[in-house]
């Protein structure tokens, strides 16, 4: 709390990110009531503010409530849709959720998305390794959709590192898709 003070007061801090900060201390706390009554409030003064509404999205998908975060994901995108070339780290978040709740065709769609504002707002081209790496993990969200289907969740984790690097993923990229994934079975997300 006492670095938030002094944080508040340096002339280059960005306002919309007190009430966050202050929200994950509260939950820190324990306090997840006060935690959403602060972002609740600073909705209403910075609803306008794509990073705002993106740490928002950030604060759900931290507390597993994928379907606000991929809302506040969405906003935050369109919110910058005059700010070109945008960053993607809110399509990355939406992806990443749609793996997270074993919607691998909607992550892949979204997936799709990234690909064309890397190539539309970036200039990138199809060999270029942003754009692979890209599909590289989209190749690997379908594969792990398609294992997660025929042998279910239980059984992965022991050969899935060694299926990803067969797939053509970078051991750093299999590992963190290994680390990352989280799947929802019978209502309960559980790590692979």
């Amino acid at each position: 709390k006492k670095y938030l003070e002094i944080l508040q007061t340096l002339p280059a801090h960005r306002p919309f990110l007190i009430p966050v900060y202050k929200a994950y201390i509260a939950l820190a706390e324990f306090d997840a009531k006060k935690a959403d009554s602060i972002m609740d409030a600073a909705l209403s003064e910075f609803s306008d503010n794509a990073g705002f509404l993106f740490e928002t999205a950030q604060y759900h998908a931290r507390k597993c409530e994928y379907e606000k975060a991929i809302a506040f994901y969405e906003q935050s995108w369109e919110k910058e849709s005059n700010q070109k070339p945008r960053f993607t780290d809110a399509l990355d978040g939406i992806a990443t959720i749609y793996v997270i709740m074993n919607n691998v065709d909607k992550a892949i769609e979204t997936y799709d998305r990234l690909i064309a504002c890397l190539k539309s707002e970036w200039g990138y081209k199809d060999d270029d390794s942003a754009v692979i790496g890209v599909e590289g993990g989209e190749l690997c969200h379908r594969f792990l959709g398609l294992l997660i289907a025929k042998q279910g969740i239980g059984e992965l984790r022991s050969g899935i590192l060694g299926l990803l690097l067969g797939a053509g993923q970078s051991l750093k990229t299999a590992k963190r898709l290994c680390h990352s994934a989280r799947f929802q079975k019978n209502g309960t997300g559980r790590a692979i």
